[in-house]
């Protein structure tokens, strides 16, 4: 699909062309790293060289090409004006986009329900959620370029299409890619806090489902949750408001130590005054975009089993359809060990399609390594092993009787 993140680094690349004193025969590819610069240069022939200008240098590969990366490095480090300068500014100007590409905005999977696709309108959100894996700073992408987007997820076949954000309620240009969505056949559903459709559900007409956060009942935990005073009361208009209107709506939680003691008060509340809700899906944190502040947060499953266990429960017997483990965020399997029915998990072929995909690499040496469901279970990730190890994980020994989950998009 048509890149659009390489045209935020041109400036960059151009710069580091200049400094370096290469030709037009070179292709020349530049990162941005917190302190440092990723460079690739594509040499006529076939040779790719590699390297990162930072504090140390590191370099793949010899020739003069290499002597030039080398001559730059120490102009870096010695942040010498006459080959370093430019440079030095355009990094500036694009190091909050560390890491970014356009995966992020878009992707194609094929899984078990066909050819599916993802669209992010951009990180723009009017809740600011430490438990969120974005930063603020990206930037979003011009309208035009979604529309481009949107009509390639089309030709490469997409039939259900995932749209978020950040927040997609705030872009003025979500009805109209909702509406080409539906006109290139793909049926839809829509990440949202709903917080926007307190007073206005026009910007979701037409969509096949709603995706809702909510991560309490309380209002005071949920603010610190979302750090956006008074919007949790919001969020519970804009779900009364999508329902009333015959929406689809399903609710998504994701747990860690601020909110474990919600997530029964929490279920209690969906199945008395949202009872129409037809799903709840529970969530581990992935990693935040503050890491510090994951690592604060992030609970032992041990701790988090007999919560959760309860909200299950409770939503199951007021009819709501519980989704722990089937996402790519979903939870160890073996925290449902006792009850297995809800137990929902993607075949094995379709694990890896996963954002959160849990790898062999990862599972070597752990728990889940003697897991009969290791095949087909995410597990806890790799950062959750590196911070509490095996703790809370109970492998089977044997596979328990799995059904298919009951919904679909």
């Amino acid at each position: 699909m048509t890149p659009w993140v390489h045209t935020l680094f041109s400036p960059l690349e151009e710069a580091a062309r200049v400094a370096l004193g290469v030709g037009p025969e070179v292709d020349v590819r530049a990162r941005p790293r917190e302190d440092a610069v990723d460079i690739e240069l594509s040499i006529p022939g076939g040779e790719v060289l590699r390297g990162r200008l930072g504090t140390a240098l590191r370099l793949e590969g010899e020739g003069p090409a290499a002597d030039a990366v080398r001559r730059l490095h120490r102009a870096w480090k010695a942040r010498e004006p006459r080959r370093s300068e430019a440079l030095l500014e355009a990094h500036a100007a694009v190091r909050a986009y560390e890491g970014l590409d356009d995966a992020f905005y878009r992707r194609v999977f094929t899984g078990p329900q066909g050819t599916i696709g993802s669209l992010r309108l951009g990180f723009g959100c009017n809740q600011d959620c430490g438990l969120c894996w974005q930063s603020r700073r990206w930037p979003d992408p011009p309208d035009g370029m979604l529309e481009t987007w949107m009509d390639e997820l089309g030709e490469a076949g997409v039939a259900q299409l995932t749209i978020s954000g950040g927040e997609p309620t705030v872009r003025r240009a979500l009805p109209a890619l909702l509406a080409r969505a539906k006109a290139l056949g793909m049926r839809t559903m829509v990440q949202t806090n709903a917080v926007r459709l307190a007073r206005d559900i026009e910007p979701v007409r037409g969509v096949d489902r709603l995706f809702v956060s909510l991560h309490a009942a309380d209002p005071q935990v949920s603010d610190a949750i979302t750090r956006a005073p008074g919007t949790h009361e919001r969020t519970l208009r804009g779900i009364r408001r999508a329902l009333d209107a015959g929406l689809r709506v399903g609710i998504s939680t994701v747990m860690d130590r601020l909110n474990r003691d919600e997530l029964a008060p929490l279920a209690r509340l969906l199945a008395t005054t949202l009872s129409e809700v037809e799903s709840v899906t529970w969530s581990r944190p992935q990693p935040y975009f503050d890491a510090a502040l994951w690592e604060e947060r992030v609970l032992p499953w041990d701790e988090l089993r007999e919560p959760l266990v309860e909200a299950v429960r409770i939503v199951r017997d007021a009819g709501i359809v519980p989704d722990v483990t089937s996402g790519s965020c979903g939870v160890p399997a073996c925290l449902l060990s006792e009850l297995p029915e809800h137990i929902h998990l993607p075949p094995a072929e379709a694990l890896g399609m996963a954002d959160a995909a849990f790898d062999e690499a990862e599972r070597a040496g752990t728990a889940c390594a003697k897991c009969a469901l290791r095949r087909r279970c995410q597990g806890p990730g790799g950062a959750y092993l590196r911070r509490y190890g095996d703790r809370g994980l109970s492998p089977f020994e044997a596979a328990p009787e799995l059904s298919d989950f009951p919904l679909s998009l």
